[in-house]
């Protein structure tokens, strides 16, 4: 006997995994760089060249017995310090080593945090789609509810008017959170590019109204220029959170709780 419910969610076809297969298919027929496979986000460019050095390095210096053994169950004191470090300095924050927790990928990341998180039946877990279908099961197994975001197919932004009629918690929390994303929409004109009464706070929604290069840290956004290794992208037009800001420049992102990239608003 197995658990049937599981079983069905286990054996239920995944279309990411399917266009993925699809791709390996094609490629062997038309060859891999014919195929532009966006299935499941594997790397399409090379890691940088540090990245294999340093591997090289570790392997090659390090004692066999630490290398593979076992770390304590937050990941090493080293490993999280410098982490910490980063992201203190990309994102103008005070993060501490003892804050963070390191897992072995996503997947034992997002159960654990559901876990966490889910008190009883009732709880409620929000996705935007586009999603991997294990968060069905990772939700379901912890005894929540996945509740899902439709996907904005056109501009591929976030549905934040969908995200508020499926926050269903607390009426009082759920008025709140409306009102307050009313009295953002009503003052976005001014925290938009061409306010011209200052810098947006922290937490604050912003118009972006052209597109712009995003930067790794404030520093390269301010200075206009990338530093070696480090990835740049760009901001398209639309509405965001801002982060965090520093140095004038700010941390635009989709997910008001997860830092996005830096752009100078001049």
């Amino acid at each position: 006997m197995v658990n049937q419910k599981f079983y069905t969610l286990g054996t239920a076809p995944s279309i990411i995994r399917q266009l993925f297969a699809y791709g390996l298919e094609q490629s062997a027929k038309v060859g891999a760089d014919k195929v532009y496979d966006y299935s499941l986000g594997n790397p399409s460019i090379p890691a940088p060249k540090k990245v294999n050095e340093s591997i090289h390095k570790i392997v090659d210096e390090t004692d066999s017995i630490k290398l593979h053994g076992y770390s304590m169950a937050p990941g090493f004191a080293e490993a999280r310090a410098a982490v910490a470090k980063d992201l203190s300095a990309r994102f103008g924050l005070d993060v501490k080593a003892s804050e963070l927790f390191f897992t072995c990928g996503a997947a034992p990341a997002l159960i654990s945090i559901i876990k966490a998180l889910t008190v009883d039946h009732h709880t409620e877990i929000m996705t935007v789609a586009p999603f991997f279908p294990e968060y069905l099961p990772f939700v379901e197994g912890n005894g929540g509810k996945l509740v899902v975001v439709p996907a904005d197919t056109k501009a591929f932004q976030i549905h934040l008017d969908e995200v508020e009629k499926r926050i269903t918690d607390v009426k009082t929390q759920s008025s709140t959170v409306a009102e307050r994303s009313k009295s953002k929409k009503s003052s976005s004109s001014k925290n938009s590019e061409s306010s011209s009464s200052g810098t947006p706070a922290k937490g604050d929604t912003y118009e972006l109204k052209t597109t712009k290069k995003g930067y790794y840290t404030a520093a390269e956004a301010a200075a206009g220029q990338v530093k070696p290794g480090n990835p740049s992208g760009v901001r398209r037009p639309g509405t965001y959170y801002v982060f965090n800001t520093s140095q004038g420049m700010l941390n635009l992102t989709t997910a008001k709780s997860v830092p996005g990239s830096w752009i100078n608003p001049n």
